[in-house]
């Protein structure tokens, strides 16, 4: 699984969630690795890379990929390695991927 749609999940969470909007199990479910961010934010203990493995069967490259995603600070703006989605329209949220140059 890619770690740059996990870095587009976490991103898109935030901004989401900074716009007002919940993520609601239907979002979770539409959004690919929503899930993985969703239940990464739940947790009390601090995230590791065994209990990624653990809950989404992973190997232990992708766990501690993901965990270095997961773990990172949110970018501002909208990260210039997500270009390929420049424009893409979530018309749900009313918004639109726009990537700053």
């Amino acid at each position: 699984m890619s770690t740059g749609t996990l870095k587009w999940a976490v991103v898109l969470a935030a901004r989401l969630e900074a716009n007002g909007h919940a993520l609601t199990p239907d979002v979770v479910e539409l959004l690919p690795h929503m899930d993985v961010v969703v239940w990464a934010r739940q947790q009390r203990m601090p995230l590791t890379a065994r209990a990624l493995r653990e809950r989404f069967g992973v190997s232990r490259a992708t766990a501690f990929r993901w965990l270095q995603v997961l773990r990172a600070p949110l970018p501002e703006p909208w990260p210039a390695d997500l270009q390929p989605l420049n424009g893409v329209k979530l018309p749900m949220f009313h918004i639109t991927w726009q990537v700053q140059p």
